[in-house]
């Protein structure tokens, strides 16, 4: 499932532990950039094995109304 954040607020890092937040600030660009590319590629394995009947799932996003997805 992917769940779509409703705005900055939403997103995990807003929730994070101030140190943690600091620590991202000191990572290198090729270490943030590694973990989306690994991110954007277990997504992409996840939505190839999605079974063609589940792509007929009705949604909705921040707007009405439902759409399939």
């Amino acid at each position: 499932m992917v769940t779509l954040a409703r705005g900055p607020a939403d997103h995990a890092s807003c929730r994070s532990p101030p140190q943690i937040r600091r620590s991202a600030t000191t990572r290198p660009a090729a270490r943030h950039l590694a973990d989306l590319e690994d991110g954007a590629a277990r997504l992409g394995a996840a939505v190839r094995d999605l079974p063609q009947d589940r792509w007929s799932a009705r949604v909705e996003g921040m707007r009405p109304p439902e759409h399939p997805a």
